[in-house]
């Protein structure tokens, strides 16, 4: 028997990795069972999930006894600080942030106790060589399945790495604490972009063999109808918080002369200031505020409604699996020239802005763009095209899976 676990933020728990829910078919039937490890959301709904795929809810924020763990583990702890003191280019700032480091990375080892208890009682020691550990993205899941290897754990373990969860300068503290060590235990690192696993082989040249570039994908679920609308319909979808700068995505849209529907899918703690944006819009633009709908329904949308463009002004991104869904029906997309999103982006799936990019300038260039391609048939297929080859879900989570062990 193959066994996977499958380590995650929040999935099958219903407000988790909903990208996850195509992925998951494909593990279930490359192996036998399939469990699953959320950190969090136990209160809420639990998704559809095929009938080998089960769930595990173990609380990771169980109570330290300090002084015992330190009695007992306290080298581990001793040993990640001064690999970090030698390795890391921010030593000084594990220095001036001591306490808060300290207490996280005992946190960790502790879940890292009861997660190896649990784990050998479930037998598993007696089948490592059939059993196989997968943590969706590189963070706390991995630190706590690499300090129970230096328990005795012993598990291989890979992980995939999206954007937050690599890019040091997204993350508030400005860079991601013991990533020097966690380094050396996933067998494999799995990006899900070119521009990761570049950015990982710079940043750690010594363990260039174990990255590679693994990425995903979406179904196919049709083609988005044409039907030469009076208005050019645009789509923005994510999520209403800083780095996706949703309040420059209504400047960029204010700028627009075409007549235009502006559709948007997504709510977050920016929604009030970005609805009060919107309400100033000029008159030839109409927009139609979604708030936050299942992956299920958008896609229902792209089925049943025309749409010319589906736009994303985010500053950080891995590859959005909204340009991913988008292409898959031949929408055409746009996007800045960020992280993985030239790999989605270029002239045969839509425009790639500036980072920086100039509203009025940006908008005439979008303008061109719709009367241009946004309804050519011949275009729409060549973006079409494209999905079919970079981001195919069958033939991406196939290849994945088939790297895995």
């Amino acid at each position: 028997m193959k066994n996977l676990y499958l380590f995650t933020n929040q999935f099958p728990y219903k407000g988790g990795e909903p990208f996850l829910e195509t992925e998951i078919h494909y593990l279930s039937q490359a192996f036998d069972e399939v469990i699953i490890y959320p950190l969090a959301g136990f209160e809420n709904e639990l998704l559809p999930i095929p009938n080998n795929v089960k769930v595990r809810n173990f609380n990771t924020n169980q109570p330290v006894y300090l002084r015992k763990l330190m009695l007992k583990h306290g080298w581990i702890i001793a040993k990640w600080f001064i690999i970090e003191f030698v390795k890391s280019p921010h030593r000084f700032k594990y220095i001036s942030q001591f306490n808060w480091n300290f207490k996280r990375l005992a946190g960790l080892l502790n879940a890292a106790v009861g997660l190896a208890k649990e784990l050998n009682k479930s037998g598993l020691t007696a089948n490592k060589d059939t059993v196989i550990f997968y943590t969706y993205w590189f963070n706390e899941w991995a630190s706590i399945l690499s300090l129970a290897n230096e328990l005795g754990l012993n598990q291989k373990f890979v992980t995939r790495v999206h954007m937050y969860d690599f890019e040091e300068e997204f993350y508030n503290r400005k860079y991601l604490p013991f990533r020097r060590t966690e380094m050396r235990y996933p067998a494999k690192i799995f990006a899900i972009s070119e521009y990761a696993a570049n950015y990982l082989k710079k940043q750690f040249p010594g363990y260039a063999d174990k990255i590679h570039t693994s990425k995903l994908g979406v179904e196919d679920i049709g083609f988005n109808p044409v039907n030469d609308e009076i208005y050019y319909i645009i789509v923005s979808c994510s999520s209403l918080t800083w780095y996706k700068r949703p309040l420059k995505l209504v400047e960029l849209m204010s700028q627009m002369k075409l007549p235009i529907k502006w559709y948007h899918f997504g709510d977050g703690d920016m929604r009030d200031v970005f609805l009060e944006k919107t309400k100033h819009l000029p008159n030839h633009i109409e927009f139609f505020w979604q708030g936050h709908v299942s992956n299920t329904a958008v896609t229902k949308f792209y089925l049943n409604n025309q749409v010319d463009l589906l736009i994303n002004v985010s500053s950080f991104e891995g590859i959005p699996v909204s340009l991913m869904e988008a292409i898959s029906f031949g929408i055409p997309i746009a996007g800045c020239n960020i992280c993985g999103q030239p790999e989605i982006i270029n002239q045969q799936t839509g425009v790639l802005l500036e980072k920086e990019f100039n509203a009025q300038a940006a908008a005439k260039t979008l303008d061109e763009f719709l009367i241009k391609n946004s309804r050519n048939q011949i275009y729409r297929q060549q973006v079409k095209a494209f999905w079919q080859e970079n981001f195919n879900a069958p033939k991406n989570y196939k290849q994945y899976i088939s790297k895995i062990f």
